[in-house]
């Protein structure tokens, strides 16, 4: 056998180069970096990985073509076992039965040369990623495999990558099987692989979406066709919450007279929801005032849930009168065997596992003997993270992120009655989750017949003057 020098690294490039800059900015993200729109960048990177390292086999007349491009996307993929290494180490193999009138390795390269790359990265997604979405009909698959696929990428909050590769089997032999081999990384965990591929064989052109199942940290599909777009969409299979760890405290002094002040930090609880880059953790702190020095671990604990079946009822009613698109939920209580009166500084820190999303947070609260359910709108860090001040014990904090993509809002007040602040009439009180159109959350319509007597929220009340309480004060 005999490497291929193929020594075409600038055409290669300067191919994938144009092929890039003709095409659309995707917002197709990668590792644990933010995706890449600029199109001078991503098609610069796409040229730099054009080259691919052809090997062919005289003895048996195959050839074998290995491409390293951009990351997968598995740095930010936790494993269930700290100490197992993650990398970004992706590999794609190509390899097929050559024709009988290929016999040396400069004959294949020579072919290269004329008809392009054998396996090349590139921007856009293949036809079959867009027919999918748009008709499903026009794919093939089994209808397990078609729906599932179909959900995964409706929105790119839901999967961990997707790269997307052009293969043409140059010379390719009669009636060959082309196997392409995806290998994300060896110690690949709890992680999904979905295939949208275009084929052509014979010069029909077949949609096809499939499953691939993981083997040794590598995904292999079997194209029967001499050329093909295929996107690998990476996906993680654990959805799981991880129970908080112990909870930690530091005396900050006092004294058996006026008591001691502690500071209590919550151990981390952890939720995978289904994209890497989007892996949630929270913790909580507060500082008490107790009686005694001695630690209490019961005086601080942090759970949390997922979904809308356990939500806060504030978020409830917000989805019920003005439904907004928010990519993944997750819902924190904080639990305390102290006294209200004697807790302060109540906060819970998250991270959201990327930078710049709005994230809304619902909760409800008891004002004037009225349950009044409310929202917070912040924006998480250039890492993540997000603190939500003034917390209650043992009420539910819904966090809901929003998609990739959606700009930060920036509300006037800070806490935003999702039913508004009105009077009230003691034989007609209102219910957070009572229905109703203008509801205080933007993008509710006004309703002439919403007014306080039938329960609803007056039209002109948008919830501005709504107090902002010292829950701890």
């Amino acid at each position: 056998m005999k490497n291929s020098s193929l020594g075409k690294r600038a055409v290669a490039g300067a191919c994938a180069l144009t092929l890039a800059l003709s095409m659309p900015a995707l917002a197709f993200g990668t590792g644990e970096q933010e995706p890449v729109t600029d199109q001078q960048a991503l098609a610069q990177a796409v040229a730099d990985e054009a080259a691919s390292n052809t090997v062919f086999d005289d003895a048996t007349n195959t050839a074998t073509t290995t491409i390293n491009p951009d990351d997968s996307g598995l740095s930010v993929q936790p494993s269930a076992d700290p100490d197992t290494p993650v990398t970004d180490d992706l590999e794609v193999t190509v390899e097929y039965d050559v024709s009988d009138e290929i016999t040396t390795q400069e004959e294949l390269d020579a072919a290269i040369e004329e008809n392009g790359p054998i396996i090349e990265q590139v921007t856009a997604p293949s036809e079959a990623f867009e027919a999918i979405k748009n008709d499903p009909t026009k794919v093939d698959g089994s209808e397990a495999d078609k729906a599932a696929a179909a959900e995964l990428i409706s929105n790119p909050d839901n999967y961990i990558s997707a790269n997307t590769f052009k293969v043409n089997a140059v010379e390719q032999g009669d009636d060959t099987t082309v196997t392409v081999v995806y290998a994300p990384d060896a110690n690949a965990e709890s992680v999904e692989c979905y295939v949208y591929y275009t084929v052509v064989k014979g010069g029909q052109t077949i949609n096809k979406v499939e499953k691939l199942t993981l083997n040794g940290g590598k995904y292999t599909l079997e194209l029967d066709g001499s050329s093909a777009e295929i996107t690998f969409v990476l996906a993680n299979s654990d959805k799981s919450i991880a129970t908080a760890g112990a909870t930690t405290n530091k005396s900050n002094g006092g004294d058996a007279e006026n008591g001691y002040e502690l500071v209590y930090t919550t151990g981390t609880t952890q939720a995978m929801l289904g994209n890497g880059g989007l892996n949630w953790s929270a913790s909580a702190s507060a500082d008490i005032h107790q009686a005694t020095e001695a630690g209490n671990a019961g005086n601080l604990a942090i759970g949390a849930t997922e979904g809308d079946a356990a939500a806060s009822p504030a978020y409830t009613a917000s989805q019920h009168n003005a439904p907004f698109d928010y990519a993944k939920v997750i819902n924190l209580t904080v639990t305390s065997a102290a006294d209200a009166d004697d807790i302060t500084n109540a906060k819970i820190s998250a991270n959201v596992g990327a930078a710049n999303r709005t994230v809304r947070v619902f909760w409800d609260e008891v004002i004037d003997g009225k349950t009044v359910g409310k929202y917070r709108d912040l924006v998480s860090d250039a890492n993540g993270n997000i603190t939500v001040e003034g917390i209650a014990p043992s009420t539910i904090y819904t966090l809901a992120v929003a998609p990739a993509g959606q700009a930060p809002t920036d509300p006037s007040d800070p806490d935003i009655p999702v039913i508004p602040d009105q009077p009230v009439d003691p034989d007609q009180p209102i219910i957070p989750d009572t229905p109703g159109t203008d509801t205080g959350v933007p993008g509710a319509d006004a309703d002439a017949d919403n007014d306080a007597t039938k329960g609803g929220a007056a039209a002109s009340d948008k919830g501005a003057t709504s107090p902002k309480t010292g829950i701890f004060a």
